[in-house]
């Protein structure tokens, strides 16, 4: 029997907001910390788009937990990608932008989501397009599965499974932790 009802897409869902994306944000800082690998030879470095608030978030805290001033960048992985053709350049790109000299540095790379780890090599592709560092570490904060490449966070603050139809959507709100929110959208 067939349906004239409209396909209806499904609508976006919250799934943590506010308190809650700030407790994972801070999770992900205390597992840093507790590693011993946050010195002042660490650089944090964000990933465009989805990781530049969370990145920036994160080193203000690791910073006013430590005391320790650490440097900061954005790295963007557009043109680095293995998969350009099917996922275009973004309308609103970041610029590569390292200000600090990473050879020799222990880099830690933040991304919101880790999914197939593509942006994650094309990350590293352009890190090592600028300089040698001494270790690169990933710190995510949501793991939504699905990988294709061998990558793993060394920190992480939650998993979460998500349906192949939909996408995470974080939005980090820098100066109102009520603003934070996570939610599923349809891809």
């Amino acid at each position: 029997m067939e349906s004239n009802a409209p396909d209806v897409e499904p609508s976006p869902e919250n799934v943590f907001r506010g308190e809650e994306v700030f407790s994972l944000i801070s999770t992900l800082a205390d597992r840093i910390i507790e590693s011993g690998e946050v010195d002042r030879d660490t650089v944090i470095l964000s990933i465009a788009n989805g990781g530049i608030d969370l990145g920036n978030l994160l080193r203000r805290l690791l910073e006013k937990q430590t005391g320790i001033a650490l440097g900061y960048g954005i790295v963007e992985t557009s043109f680095h990608r293995d998969d350009i053709g099917s996922r275009p350049i973004p309308i609103v790109a970041h610029p590569t932008d390292i200000p600090v000299n990473i050879d020799g540095k222990t880099l830690i790379i933040v991304d919101d989501v880790i999914a197939s780890g593509r942006t994650i090599r094309a990350a590293i592709n352009e890190i090592f397009d600028l300089g040698r560092p001494a270790k690169i570490l990933l710190a995510v904060l949501l793991d939504r599965g699905g990988r294709k490449l061998p990558f793993q966070p060394d920190f992480l603050a939650d998993t979460i499974t998500v349906p192949q139809d939909r996408i995470l959507k974080v939005h980090i709100d820098e100066e109102d932790p009520i603003g934070h929110q996570i939610q599923l959208l349809p891809r």
